[in-house]
């Protein structure tokens, strides 16, 4: 947990080889933490909705209402086809496929998996996209734990445009408990409309042309799936996500902020955040480079106070 003196945050609390030991900052104490685990930690230092801290005992020390709301993700859904030529990855995990690689790094495992991909506006007014593809030469189903037999591809259409979110709860005072962790994926109509948008456009592109001498029998969501209805329930059950947690720490100045523009936590002192939490709406896009610009810039401010 964080250490916090008269409103101001001093340092961190924290474990080391069953040890409980506490490090002192020099000037502030900077969480990048990522949009689970920072927003865990300011509520585990009481740093939160009142009432949510009040039930599990935590001390408030600073009532923040929007402490793990807000939370976003981007989720896709596949569009898989049985290949039928034997050029996917299939095979990859072998034994000799890793001895390949080891010995003169080739085969299988030098691909990348998303070997193409794209974004792709479906309104001409949206000053930004609200679909990005990615295509791989296997099979992308429920994480990998399902695999069909034979070789096969996967077009996963991903909502990047996403209007719905979630929250983040602690489930106990306990620091080593996981919290309770809701993204709310798909509870925005708008949402919905846009994946089913992109799982059709995903069944045009593989019907085009190029893919007759690949295209097999389509696995998912199924020839039979052809309906609106039936669409969306495959979307509902397959739809997974693509890693991109961000906004439980948003940035501003609404009842819900929980940093100001210069990544300062509201109400603490010597506390800032830099990492995907302060985006006070997800990027449609993929959210590395924007961490690493939070990062940067973050820095850059710190040193600004600092001199």
């Amino acid at each position: 947990r964080l250490l916090i003196e008269r409103g101001r945050c001093i340092g961190v609390a924290y474990r080391h080889e069953g040890q409980d030991k506490a490090a002192r900052a020099g000037r502030e104490v900077i969480l990048c933490g990522g949009a689970i685990n920072s927003p865990q930690l300011l509520l585990l230092s009481g740093i939160g909705p009142a009432d949510q801290l009040a039930e599990l005992e935590i001390p408030l020390i600073a009532d923040l209402p929007g402490v793990g709301q807000n939370l976003m993700d981007h989720v896709q859904a596949p569009v898989a086809y049985h290949c039928l030529q034997p050029i996917s990855l299939v095979g990859k995990d072998s034994p000799e496929q890793a001895q390949l690689y080891a010995q003169s790094k080739m085969g299988l495992l030098t691909s990348n998996l998303g070997e193409s991909g794209g974004f792709v506006r479906l309104d001409s007014d949206s000053p930004a996209p609200e679909l990005q593809y990615h295509f791989g030469p296997d099979w992308f189903i429920r994480h990998g734990f399902e695999t069909p037999a034979g070789h096969g591809f996967t077009v996963l259409a991903g909502l990047v445009g996403s209007k719905s979110s979630g929250q983040l709860r602690l489930q106990s005072n306990d620091p080593m408990a996981p919290p309770l962790i809701d993204f709310g994926c798909l509870n925005h109509e708008d949402d919905v409309q846009v994946l089913l948008a992109g799982v059709k456009l995903g069944r045009e592109i593989v019907a085009a042309g190029a893919f007759d001498h690949y295209r097999g029998a389509e696995f998912l969501p199924g020839e039979t799936v052809t309906s609106d209805k039936d669409l969306i329930n495959y979307i509902r059950d397959f739809a997974t996500t693509i890693y991109h947690p961000a906004g439980s720490c948003k940035m501003g100045n609404d009842a819900l902020a929980v940093v100001d523009n210069r990544l300062r936590v509201h109400g603490i002192s010597g506390l800032r955040v830099a990492d995907a939490s302060i985006m006070p709406w997800i990027i449609n896009a993929n959210t590395n480079a924007p961490c690493i610009m939070i990062g940067e810039k973050a820095a850059a401010m710190i040193l600004e106070e600092a001199y």
